[in-house]
């Protein structure tokens, strides 16, 4: 599973829109957006986006990857 499927399924299953989404983990939705559509994060954004849907340690990598890669 990609990174844009991992975090819009995460998104979904935890009922929350985009919008909902950026404001809980303080970001914006066209962020958000970008992240879906396969655009990198930085690490910071991605996990804090992560933590918004409660995913765990492991889960955060799987979507997002180690810290500095890119």
């Amino acid at each position: 599973m990609t990174n844009r499927h991992a975090l819009r399924s995460a998104r979904k299953a935890k009922g929350f829109s985009q919008f909902e989404l950026a404001v809980k983990a303080g970001t914006t939705e066209t962020t958000v957006r970008r992240v879906e559509r396969g655009y990198d994060p930085s690490w910071s954004v991605g996990l804090r986006m992560a933590e918004a849907l409660g995913l765990d340690c492991s889960a955060i990598r799987a979507v997002f990857g180690e810290e500095g890669e890119r």
